[in-house]
């Protein structure tokens, strides 16, 4: 994928990332709840030794105090100071337990200690802190060791005593509310990029190309709620699915270019992905368009073409193949164009040997004479081999894909059995493809025009 085609995958999962950014949101604010404020003041401490005032003396006890400066940082957080301070102030707690509450540090290259504390009110923290700077110095001038003159003692001096901070300091709820939100929205986004990477459905022409060379002659948009599922004989469009339909129609047409007559197998990988539908409304815009044509349902296992168009499907093909019948006898014309139907009568127990057999390669070359187009509804290709079969006596196969069911591996299998009949792949057609994949090119009525109902035409006596 490039960059264009994931931003284009983010624009079309927008929901998600908002959904995801909120989640995130919510859960950052919601980890805080039930933590208490936290209140941190810090006080300053100047450190400096009691020598003479001449410069030259003055910097050798700059230099002094700064070469023993970090072993006073580390005497704030020793018992000598803080149990002092907890004495002063009555806290109820030890003072290893308050050592975790305080921090000292000493900037580079100077003589000073930022001593701050921790504490659950705002003023509790700027005692705590005065207090430990005051203990400091006491605890500085009880470890001095004696010396000669009082000049030469180290001298602990407040200089920036703690005042009680105006707001708590945690937990941070607007950063863990930003925070949770750059980790919803990041993993929403992740999650988007997975799946689409994961995915190995055929959903687009793209998803076609990765597995075969065949074009895609057709891209039928889901069915809405009140729309019909077949199209109108009539040759006006009543809805950008029936134009799709049309498209199909007229690229299977261009597929011809001996200009004789067209015998063309449709099928699909699995069950369920909407190959005799496909199959009807490809023949009811062929007859729409002046062709004659006859549609036989050739799945004798599971036929369905009767039921979609109201017929009757106690006799037909399997009837003409065992020689019960002939083929005009069953023949049954449907709608107002020249249109016949040839629905698959009983089912046999031996389906394949009988789209196999010499009398179905007699059958199609008659239709062939009397037809300009033959659609043949076949069974799935994964499940049985009869699809193969027919396509191989065909002029080739037109392959179903359902978007919401059809994987790559589903599809690469279904034309490797195309292939080891000999049979040729016409095209794929792209089934129930989500969003109005036709409306760019859709150009009629805004509102959908009352499809002409399908009816038995009467045969010329």
């Amino acid at each position: 994928m490039e960059l264009v085609d994931y931003v284009v995958l983010l624009r079309r999962r927008w929901l998600v990332l908002v959904l995801g950014g909120m989640l995130g949101g919510v859960l950052g604010v919601v980890s805080t709840v039930g933590q208490p404020d936290s209140f941190r003041a810090e006080a300053t401490v100047f450190l400096s030794l009691d020598r003479g005032g001449s410069v030259s003396e003055l910097a050798q006890g700059s230099s002094y105090t700064q070469g023993i400066i970090q072993s006073y940082v580390l005497l704030v957080t020793t018992p000598t100071v803080l149990q002092p301070v907890i004495d002063e102030l009555g806290l109820d707690t030890t003072p290893q337990r308050l050592a975790k509450n305080i921090t000292a540090s000493s900037p580079v290259e100077t003589v000073v200690i930022e001593i701050g504390a921790t504490a659950g009110s705002a003023r509790g923290a700027a005692d705590v802190a005065n207090a430990v700077a005051s203990q400091l110095a006491v605890a500085v001038s009880d470890l001095e060791p004696s010396a000669s003159s009082n000049s030469e003692r180290i001298k602990v001096t407040t200089i920036a005593p703690a005042s009680p901070p105006p707001f708590a300091f945690a937990p941070q709820r607007k950063l863990m509310a930003v925070l949770g939100l750059a980790a919803g929205l990041g993993l929403a986004v992740l999650f988007v990029v997975l799946r689409e990477l994961l995915d190995t459905k055929v959903r687009t022409e793209e998803d076609v190309a990765l597995v075969t060379e065949a074009p895609v002659l057709g891209a039928i948009s889901e069915r809405a709620g009140s729309e019909p599922e077949l199209v109108p004989f009539s040759g006006d469009a009543g809805s950008p699915r029936g134009e799709s339909y049309r498209r199909l129609r007229s690229n299977v047409q261009f597929m011809n270019l001996e200009g004789t007559s067209q015998v063309v197998v449709v099928t699909s990988s699995s069950a369920g992905e909407g190959k005799s539908t496909t199959a009807v409304n490809l023949a009811v815009t062929m007859a729409g368009a002046g062709a004659r044509v006859l549609l036989i349902d050739a799945d004798l296992r599971r036929p369905t073409v009767a039921k979609i168009l109201g017929l009757v499907g106690e006799a037909g093909l399997a009837t003409v193949l065992s020689g019960r019948a002939a083929l005009a006898d069953v023949l049954q014309p449907v709608g107002p164009q020249r249109m016949d139907v040839l629905t698959s009568g009983e089912t046999p127990p031996n389906p394949n040997e009988l789209l196999g057999s010499h009398q179905m390669g007699v059958l199609l070359q008659a239709a062939r004479e009397q037809y300009d187009v033959v659609v043949l509804d076949a069974p799935p290709l994964l499940p049985v081999s009869d699809a193969a079969v027919l396509a191989a006596q065909a002029d080739g196969a037109l392959l179903v894909v359902n978007g919401s069911m059809t994987t790559r591996k589903h599809v690469e299998t279904s034309i490797q059995s195309l292939l080891m009949a000999r049979a040729r792949l016409m095209g794929v057609v792209l089934n129930r493809v989500k969003g109005q994949v036709s409306s760019p090119y859709y150009y009629g009525p805004t509102v959908a025009q009352k499809p002409w109902g399908l009816r038995l035409r009467r045969s010329p006596a």
